[in-house]
């Protein structure tokens, strides 16, 4: 009973790892996102007060008709609202900062069933209420998007291959283990058939 328990739980440690990994990603891909547009917006709203406001002559200085000019203001104008709107619909702050917090919340739920599996005193019955602990808690999180489940995975799987592949090439360069991973690793074949220590 001990054994299966203990079995089941690294499993959850298993699913909470790759968890962890898309949580990330989704957190620094809405942070980058939310910075993206706010700067563009800056930008825009800037760059269009100035051609408000800028006199006539500066425009035809430039070989710029003022008429073309006010055309342009009133498409970067519409561009800068749907941005806008865009922005605030996803709200990419906002999603960036639930993928954190759950990241946070799954990384100190792992160091507890991590604690739990190491100490070699605990109770079965600790363990079972764990595993039924982890599968709550994780429930109450928000939930990977299915169509960026597939992707988010694949890019954990290769998470962990490099952190094997980087414990055979201890020593050696990042970069040149990144090239090497590469060529050994993502672009050749059977690579399943590889032992890592």
């Amino acid at each position: 009973m001990g054994q299966t328990t203990s079995d089941e739980l690294q499993k959850i440690l298993r699913i909470m790892d790759q968890t962890i990994t898309a949580h990330s990603i989704l957190h620094d891909q809405n942070k980058r996102m939310a910075f993206i547009s706010e700067l563009l917006l800056m930008g825009a709203a800037i760059f269009l007060t100035i051609l408000s406001i800028a006199d006539d002559q500066y425009f035809l200085f430039f070989s710029l008709k003022p008429a073309d000019v006010k055309s342009y203001v009133s498409i970067y104008s519409v561009i800068a609202l749907i941005v806008n709107i865009l922005a605030w619909k996803i709200d990419w702050r906002g999603q960036s900062l639930i993928h954190g917090q759950a990241r946070e919340r799954l990384s100190q739920l792992k160091l507890e069933c991590r604690k739990a599996l190491s100490d070699p005193n605990v109770e079965d019955e600790c363990l079972i209420k764990l595993c039924r602990d982890c599968n709550v808690r994780q429930s109450e999180l928000e939930p990977i998007p299915e169509n960026k489940f597939n992707a988010l995975k694949i890019k954990h799987l290769k998470k962990v291959e490099f952190s094997k592949f980087s414990s055979i090439h201890a020593g050696k360069p990042h970069w040149l283990i990144w090239i090497l991973f590469y060529k050994e690793i993502v672009f050749s074949k059977g690579t399943t058939d590889l032992n890592y220590p």
